[in-house]
């Protein structure tokens, strides 16, 4: 057996421009210190709130372009990174496509292209960065010999608000091992299942205080898997999981080095 280990990153619902700025530096200071195998983007990267049906405030950004091109700039840079980068779209994603023909056009001042993925492509996300959403025919990105399923989680195992978010995916999906965003909780369990470790992990968030709900069990952080066992990432099917949990200034301990801003030792 190979001691060759890779290295994955999942995170979501960044919701730029309203991304919690202390915790997105120390998960890119992370970031770019280890450099992963493979980093997955996992859906509600952008916010898109002016496209939505809730009132925004006077400081909130009128144009989606602006959002959409702080996203391109940072995956991109996200994407210099690592070996391989995914995009995953989430919900606040297809905010683009209903408003696209609805009252909100004015917020698509500045736009090329009719679909969201157009729109990012357009405004310069890399075309290295593969687009896989969500639908029908696709439950997902599969990494590993489809040991793990990433999915943003919007379309399936419950709607908005649900609390036993990582329990109800491993109802939903009791032989494979699934991450999911949306939910903004920081939830791992874990069964055996013929013979096989199947873990369900609900990934943190890395967002700002949103007004409409401030819930405290909303946690800030992202989701590392260390896979082994095969010289490529592809053929693996076994993973340790880690829920890495940031604190209200950004900061957090792996590995026996503390990320993000200083602390005074008392």
């Amino acid at each position: 057996m190979t001691s060759k280990t890779h290295l994955v990153c999942i995170f979501s619902d960044v919701h730029f421009d309203n991304e919690h700025p202390e915790c997105w530096a120390s998960f890119r200071e992370w970031h770019a210190e280890h450099r992963p195998e493979l980093t997955v983007a996992n859906g509600d990267i952008v916010d898109l709130g002016m496209m939505s049906r809730y009132d925004q405030g006077p400081e909130d950004t009128v144009y989606a372009v602006h959002q959409i091109k702080e996203a391109v700039e940072e995956l991109n840079s996200l994407n210099k990174e690592c070996e391989r980068l995914v995009y995953i779209p989430g919900n606040h994603g297809e905010r683009w496509e209903k408003a696209i023909f609805g009252s909100k056009a004015q917020a698509l001042k500045g736009a090329v292209g009719m679909t969201l993925r157009e729109q990012m492509y357009s405004q310069g996300l890399s075309k290295q960065i593969p687009w896989i959403a969500e639908s029908a025919t696709c439950p997902g990105l599969y990494i590993g010999k489809k040991a793990v399923l990433v999915r943003h989680g919007h379309r399936q195992a419950g709607g908005w608000g649900i609390k036993n978010i990582a329990s109800a995916n491993l109802a939903k999906f009791p032989t494979v091992s699934t991450v999911v965003g949306h939910h903004h909780r920081a939830q791992m369990m874990a069964q055996t299942s013929l013979g096989r470790k199947i873990v369900s992990i609900a990934n943190p968030h890395l967002s700002g205080d949103h007004d409409y709900a401030t819930s405290p069990n909303w946690q800030r952080g992202f989701t590392i898997l260390e896979f082994y066992g095969r010289k490529r990432l592809r053929d693996c099917v076994d993973f340790s999981a880690y829920v890495v949990i940031m604190d209200e200034k950004g900061r957090f301990s792996l590995n026996g080095k503390v990320y993000g801003a200083p602390q005074k030792e008392t």
